[in-house]
């Protein structure tokens, strides 16, 4: 059975919570327990000196006379949430480009799974400011085993698939963003998470646009399309950008290249600078590269 420990270690404090849900009942370890877990198993684990296997915290959460969605679902969002804290952090620290501060956050002796995905977001953010890169083979080929092994995709999960998007290879990255989408039958990932894994589908769809994987690029729109309503307007414009410039890249089109510098005319008004950015430095080094002479008024 597939122990729990690492998970309740590193990313929640799960036992705190189970603990509060039994008292919040006036339920004694007794009228949790049952056959296949006594109650010296649930006081032990309550106080740190037992680790729970999937199958026990199954029975114990049973035992509260709640569902593990309903246990999960109503856990304190903040508990959820450290890796998208540790996020904000890094967005906070690279718009005050202090990249210094984030060479210190990296962890020389890293052993923790959660630490090591931690320096290597601290890596890409680094080489996003700064240009310095950081990020070794061994960093790569970490952060691919990681994300092949998950075998339920979480909330946790995606943030880091779409946190780590660039330092992945495009097979990589396309099967992987499948796999997210197959995860929905017991988490109900897309049901809890549609937002964030509509951003992250997104996100995968520009950079096979970027990497020239037009293929791959158009089976993701296709599964994008089927998440999005004819209300979500930042969706759509996202998604018929990047179709537009894949078609202007395999193209070579002005008239596209000049429907392009009308998008991103709209969405510098509507103050999308990030976005704006990266789509102008790529655009502008496609064209260099490719010896395409435009001009702004294209």
């Amino acid at each position: 059975m597939t122990k729990l420990k690492q998970y309740e270690d590193e990313f929640i404090d799960i036992r705190a919570y189970f603990k509060l849900k039994r008292e919040e009942r006036g339920y004694t370890y007794g009228d949790v327990a049952g056959q296949y877990l006594h109650r010296t198993q649930i006081a032990r684990f309550e106080k740190g000196e037992h680790a729970f296997s999937a199958d026990a915290l199954l029975l114990a959460i049973r035992g509260l006379n709640m569902t593990p969605h309903e246990f999960f679902a109503l856990m304190p969002k903040e508990n959820f949430n450290k890796i998208h804290e540790f996020r904000d952090q890094l967005f906070e620290l690279a718009s005050l480009k202090k990249t210094e501060k984030m060479k210190m956050l990296l962890k020389k002796r890293a052993k923790s799974k959660i630490d090591r995905i931690k320096n290597v977001m601290l890596k890409i953010t680094i080489y996003q400011v700064c240009g310095e890169d950081l990020i070794t083979s061994s960093d790569c080929a970490f952060t691919i085993t990681y994300l092949e092994n998950i075998k339920q995709w979480t909330k946790f999960e995606v943030h880091i698939f779409d946190f780590c998007l660039t330092t992945l290879a495009d097979e990589d990255i396309y099967e992987l963003g499948m796999d997210m989408l197959k995860s929905n039958e017991l988490s109900q990932l897309i049901t809890s998470h549609r937002v964030l894994v509509k951003r992250t589908m997104l996100h995968l769809f520009a950079n096979l646009v970027y990497r020239n994987r037009y293929s791959y690029a158009r089976h993701m729109a296709m599964e994008i399309e089927k998440m999005i309503s004819d209300e979500d307007m930042e969706a759509e414009i996202v998604l018929s950008l990047f179709s537009r410039l894949a078609r202007f890249k395999q193209e070579k089109n002005l008239v596209v290249y000049g429907e392009l510098l009308q998008d991103i005319a709209v969405l510098k008004k509507l103050g999308v600078t990030a976005l704006v950015d990266d789509l102008t430095y790529h655009m502008t080094k496609f064209c260099s590269d490719e010896g395409i002479s435009v001009s702004d008024d294209a």
